[in-house]
């Protein structure tokens, strides 16, 4: 039957598929075996079979040529990096923005090559803010004898011979990096002004440095003689990197890495380890402790008060921390042979307690023990019968002085309550139920604060140093200022031209903040009267002759860390000369050992100072009158020079520390050198031993002496001026 309506090729197509299929097939599986397979290789043709041995010895020669020597001419030509970015650009269509002719090979910064720049973004700046007015005190101590070996540089800060007796001021105030930080990444509201980088200040801005200037009260009253503290040696910081002249943004991450691991000496150095003395403390911590009235009252807020009223509410505030004081005092010496370690206070306060692990130490190391009566002809009993007696002194003195402050005090509550509505037991917490010696110790916020990177700082950041270079009896004032790393450094190139000049210092410094109130530095002498009498005149027709003026004097010297005490008789004509009985005060035979660090000899038996301690002065005994209130009696002091001076019974803030010295001194605890002692507000002091328990039992005045010939003078002296 013929199919209707299909072609010829229509009928027979899949056999003409089918046939093409057969016909390539068949050839593709001739041509198999009739061509070889190879596989190219760095241009050359192998069979499969030989690849593997191919490779193998292709990986074998290349291997010895990275293990052989280097052949220059075999490198590959360089492409210059400019050329290989003009070539990238080229191809990828694109305008270079901002270009300069190239860096030259042997000036990697191209500081000094000239810039041309397309952009014009005007950044932001934010300056870092002053620091606020400093916390100041003044305090006094033995120096560990191995400083100086520590620390060469030291010796110059420090006296020639032990005991390094050393006074000080330590300076303490607060920045704000939260905010300095918040101004660097603040959106401007000037649409024209742009904010900076986020790249540029995060991790790079950090504080590098603590500028300290100090100026010191002259003669006549005005302020001079200004200068910058050096850092305490072994406290360096990074100032010396930052003051190179061959500084360049490459070495900026040298800057950052010193910063990073020195940043406890920037901020908050540590004050030379002491063997004797009062622990150190922050100057906030101090300020607490002695009860004075501004920074007592920065707890408690004054919104809303008056002046008058604000005025009243810190001097109660700060009377109320002097009684609590003093009635500590008071209690140390009706209880004398209390354990020192019952007095354990917390880091902030004063004194710590004992510490586990007391080095082994000859006996004669304990720096304030008197080992045995000494062949003065004075014995045991008569040496506690002076102590009892200066003691009983001392407490009858401290009850008047507490019953006075509480006069002051009630007085300043009852205005408070008349005048300022002002509950005055609310205010000082006395309805609270508490006993006051259960409240927590204060400790000052910067001894626990760690030292974190600007960009995770929180709030301010707490800021001291210490300055060893202060005279004696002199009045200083201190102002801080803070240096930061420059956000702009290193940036030339992305800045217009009006602000391009700002990216050439690597540091910006901040204002300095308000000064401290003065404070003044401790003398090596006072002096203090005890009883004085005019000069008694003969009845009419009397053949006896005028009594001169007479005064018994208290003599104080600063040593080995505590203020020591003599009495002295002096009549009109005397030169002040006193000698005071030392306890057996060690002195350490130190020396460098083959690796250069400091070490105690061993060899020979411990020397210690002399049992007498000479004060020399240049002032002479010119007469005796009441004081201008007739509640006391004052000694009138001539000078070689000409110059007066007035000593008085009347107490003053100085007198304050020296009953705080030598109460403390009785039960000291005294280190070995290079031991370490745990400082309240500061930190900890070099070295990985405790301190030996060594106890002051200084005695209390010797008996009265005489006034000799004058001799020349040995020091300065401080007398207590007359209150207006």
């Amino acid at each position: 039957m013929k199919l209707k309506g299909i072609t010829i090729f229509e009928q027979h197509a899949e056999k003409a598929v089918l046939a093409l299929f057969i016909v390539v097939a068949g050839t593709l599986f001739t041509m198999q075996f009739l061509n070889a397979t190879t596989v190219e290789v760095a241009g050359e043709e192998y069979p499969p079979e030989q690849l593997g041995e191919v490779i193998r010895e292709r990986a074998q020669a290349a291997s010895g040529r990275l293990e052989g020597e280097f052949n220059p001419s075999e490198a590959p030509p360089a492409v210059a990096p400019a050329d290989s970015i003009d070539v990238a650009f080229d191809v990828a269509g694109l305008e270079i923005p901002i270009w300069g002719e190239r860096i030259a090979p042997d000036d990697p910064t191209g500081d000094d090559l000239p810039i041309e720049r397309t952009g014009d973004l005007i950044y932001v700046i934010a300056e870092p803010q002053a620091p606020a007015r400093p916390t100041a005190y003044a305090e006094g101590g033995t120096v560990d004898p191995f400083v100086p070996i520590l620390y060469p540089e030291a010796a110059d800060l420090l006296p020639d011979e032990q005991p390094m007796d050393t006074f000080f001021i330590s300076a303490q105030t607060t920045w704000d990096a939260a905010a300095f930080f918040e101004a660097l990444s603040a959106v401007p509201q000037d649409e024209t002004l742009s904010p900076l980088p986020p790249t540029w200040y995060r991790d790079k801005t950090q504080l590098v440095d603590v500028i300290v200037e100090r100026e010191e009260r002259g003669a006549d009253g005005a302020w001079g003689n200004r200068i910058t503290l050096d850092p305490l040696p072994g406290r360096e910081g990074v100032r010396a990197m930052l003051n190179d002249e061959t500084m360049t943004p490459a070495r900026l991450p040298e800057v950052l890495e010193a910063e990073a691991q020195r940043r406890a000496s920037i901020r908050r150095p540590d004050m030379f380890p002491m063997i004797s003395g009062p622990i150190w403390m922050s100057p906030v911590a101090y300020a607490r402790e002695h009860g004075l009235i501004d920074v007592a009252a920065n707890d408690q807020g004054d919104d809303g008060l008056n002046e008058a009223c604000s005025t009243l509410r810190r001097q109660a505030l700060g009377l109320q921390g002097e009684i609590e004081r003093l009635e500590r005092r008071l209690d140390q010496l009706r209880n004398p042979n209390r354990d020192a370690s019952d007095d354990t206070r917390a880091p902030g306060r004063g004194r710590v307690g004992m510490i586990d692990g007391w080095p082994e130490i000859p006996e004669n190391w304990l720096a304030q023990r008197t080992t045995g009566p000494r062949d003065d002809g004075d014995s045991d009993a008569d040496r506690e019968q002076r102590a009892r007696e200066r003691r009983e002194r001392q407490i009858a003195a401290l009850e008047q002085r507490i019953q006075r402050e509480r006069d002051r005090l009630a007085a300043i509550c009852e205005q408070l309550g008349d005048d300022c509505d002002i509950d005055c037991d609310e205010l000082l917490g006395l309805n609270d139920g508490e006993d006051a010696d259960d409240e927590p110790a204060f400790v000052d916020p910067a001894v626990d604060q760690p030292l974190l990177p600007l960009a995770q700082t929180e709030g301010e950041i707490a800021l001291w140093a210490h300055d060893l270079s202060v005279r004696p009896d002199r009045e200083y004032r201190y102002r801080f200022s803070v240096v930061v790393v420059n956000p702009l450094y290193g940036q030339a190139r992305q800045l217009a031209d009006a602000q391009r000049s700002l990216a050439d210092d690597i540091v910006i410094r901040s204002e300095p903040g308000a000064w401290s109130d003065s404070v003044r530095s401790l003398p090596e002498t006072y002096v203090r009267v005890v009883q004085a009498s005019d000069a008694n005149r003969p009845a009419p027709g009397s053949t006896s002759r005028r009594r001169p003026a007479s005064a018994r004097l208290d003599v104080y010297r600063f040593y080995y860390g505590y203020w020591r005490s003599s009495q002295v008789d002096l009549n009109t004509g005397d030169q002040l000369l006193a000698e005071i009985e030392l306890p057996e005060l060690p002195l350490f035979d130190v020396e460098e050992n083959d690796q250069g660090q400091p070490a105690l000899s061993n060899a020979g038996e411990q020397e210690t100072v002399d049992d007498m301690l000479e004060v020399e002065s240049e002032l002479v005994m010119a007469g005796v009158f009441e004081s201008s209130n007739r509640r006391t009696t004052d000694v009138l002091f001539a000078l070689l020079d000409g110059r007066t001076r007035l000593a008085s019974q009347l107490d003053d803030a100085l007198w304050d520390l020296i009953q705080r010295s030598q109460l403390a001194a009785e039960n000291a605890q005294v280190s070995a050198p290079g031991a370490t002692r745990q400082e309240p507000g500061g930190g900890r002091t070099p070295g990985g031993r405790s301190p030996s328990p060594g106890r002051d039992t200084t005695p209390g005045p010797s008996a009265p002496g005489r006034g000799r010939t004058p001799t020349a003078p040995t020091g300065p002296v401080t007398i207590p001026d007359r209150p207006n």
